[in-house]
């Protein structure tokens, strides 16, 4: 078995507001019927080191809730990410997706449980993010 190519070492949250009522100049989705989020990432000079940014911008079903919330993951890389299984460097773009798409794949279930757990402070109708397919987000970004 071959050593992960990148490790987790943990998160922080650089934003949650959470609101009962509709913060101006904002956009929020009902995770229910589109959710969307944003994304962003970075590397180190020598890629011995990543950072996943998720955004989302939440309504409850009712709207009488909204939930702003921006985490960082960040990870440890392996030279083994810049390189294919012959050996040879992948390229650069590759490097971006698998990243994106594996760091996304590790990061989204903390967010979704933040979600949960702070809008289920408020009341019993918490917002529970669905699960979703995260092969097509450097796609979008």
């Amino acid at each position: 078995m071959s050593a992960p190519i990148f490790e987790f070492k943990g998160y922080t949250i650089n934003n949650l507001i959470y609101s009962k009522s509709k913060i101006e100049g904002m956009k929020f989705t009902d995770p229910d019927e589109n959710l969307e989020f944003e994304a962003n990432h970075g590397f180190t000079d020598d890629f011995s080191k990543g950072k996943l940014g998720l955004k989302v911008q939440l309504a409850s079903k009712e709207n009488d809730s909204f939930l702003i919330l921006e985490v960082d993951g960040f990870f440890d890389i392996d030279s083994g990410l810049l390189k294919d299984d012959e050996g040879n460097e992948r390229d650069i773009s590759d490097v971006h997706h698998i990243f994106i798409v594996n760091a996304a794949a590790i990061l989204y279930p903390y967010l979704r449980s933040i979600v949960s757990m702070v809008t289920g402070l408020d009341n019993s109708n918490n917002i529970i993010l669905p699960t979703i397919n995260l092969r097509n987000l450097s796609m979008e970004n």
